[in-house]
Order: structure tokens, then sequence, then C-alpha cells
């Protein structure tokens, strides 16, 4: 398949880097010859508004429509391609995700970090078909020139074309995950460290295409996953 052109702004904005309260946004914008196209909202807030604690929070949007996703390649095709099919779709793409960190000091020997990453992901694939011949930029999608193409109740489709019939394998997604640290930190003597830590990873599955929202970040919460308890203790020997 030919490559096609590719045009791209971005976009940034930030304060001062010596501001109390930082602050910075991103916006990226690409669209690909033929209709794909890309865009991307990202940004960042620090405060720290007392000396014992600080907050920042990163969000990320991602929009994604690519007509050129490569899905797989079978035996039959036409005498231009090699006798094989190399069949593309095109997705639909969108992600959420965002980086949390605060910081809390008890006391200058006892502070609390924690960090949590929540993502919720989504891709729909439709209007598959087939490349007409090495180094096109289009392609021949199914359900036009004679053929036609049944979307089975698993998600899969269904393909005929002439006397012959093939089955493209179901792609849709939506995913969801969180993944979180926890970690209490006591200098309980001078040199030496008594570490507390809880990680969670917990992460869902849905053979559904639908686009994902802000909102869509805190079905993490509720997946199922594993919890991670450690407990670390070092002791400072002095040398005399």
């Amino acid at each position: 398949m030919a490559t096609p052109a590719y045009r791209v702004g971005i976009v940034s904005l930030s304060n001062g880097f010596a501001a109390k309260t930082r602050w910075r946004g991103r916006v990226y914008y690409g669209r690909r010859e033929g209709g794909g196209l890309t865009y991307r909202l990202s940004g960042g807030i620090a405060v720290r508004p007392a000396p014992r604690w600080s907050l920042s929070v990163d969000p990320n949007y991602l929009r994604h429509v690519d007509h050129q996703q490569y899905v797989t390649e079978l035996a039959g095709g036409p005498v231009a391609t090699y006798s094989r099919r190399y069949v593309f779709a095109t997705v639909d793409q969108s992600t959420w995700l965002a980086q949390i960190r605060f910081n809390y000091t008890i006391k200058p020997d006892l502070t609390v970090d924690l960090y949590a990453e929540p993502f919720a992901a989504s891709g729909r694939f439709y209007d598959h078909g087939e490349l007409p011949a090495p180094r096109a930029l289009g392609l021949r999608t199914y359900g036009t020139d004679g053929s036609t193409i049944t979307r089975e109740t698993d998600g899969s489709f269904t393909v005929t074309e002439g006397g012959d019939a093939f089955t493209l394998p179901a792609l849709d997604f939506n995913v969801r995950s969180l993944r979180s640290n926890v970690v209490l930190r006591w200098e309980w003597r001078p040199g030496s460290m008594l570490y507390v830590v809880w990680q969670q990873d917990r992460s869902s599955f849905s053979p559904f295409g639908d686009l994902v929202k802000p909102l869509s970040l805190f079905d993490g919460v509720t997946a199922s996953g594993n919890n991670f308890f450690a407990i670390k203790l070092s002791y400072w020997l002095p040398a005399s």
C-alpha cells in the first residue's frame, strides 16, 4: 500500500516555571491524505498550596481514525496481488488516560506518596476491503463490486465474492484499567527507613468499540485485578 501524505499542526501553551501553580496544554492535529486524522489534547496542572503537600494531574485524550489499518492476509486474491488478499479496514480509536500524583508530608520523617494511572480505550473496525494492486492508495471495499459483507453475532465478518466466502476476525475492543501505588515512608531513626507499599493493577476488556468518555476513566476502579502489599525495613548501623 502506498504511503499517503500527512499534515500536522501543534500548539503548546504553559505558564512560568517558577509559578506556584503550574499549568501546560498542548493540541496536536494531523490529517492524512484519504481522510484519516489524529488529534490529541494533553496538558497538566501542578499545585503546591502548602509546603506539606503537592498535587499534579496530567490528563490526555487521543482520537485516531486510520483508513489503512492492516487486518489480515488471506489466500484467493487476484493475480495483481499475487493471488493473496491483503485486507485492511478503517479503525476509529479513542483513548483517555491520566497520571495523578499526590505527596503529603505528615512529619519531616513521615511521608505518603500516591500515584494513579487510570486508562480507557476503544477501537471500532469497519469499511473492510482489500488492496486492489501493489502500492495502491485506496481499497476495494467489501460490499461493492458484487461482493457482500455481513457482521455475525460474535463480531466477526463474513465476506462473499463470486464463489468465495471467507471470515474476518472480530477486532473491536473496549479496555479499562487502573494502576496505582501508595507508599508510606517513615524514617524511624536517623538513616533507618520503613516502607509500606500498596500496589493495584486492575483491568477489564469487552469486545465493543464504543467511544470512551472522560467518566470512563473511573470504570477501572471496579474492574477485577491484583493487589500487592510489601514492607521494606532498613537499619543503619553506625560505623563506630
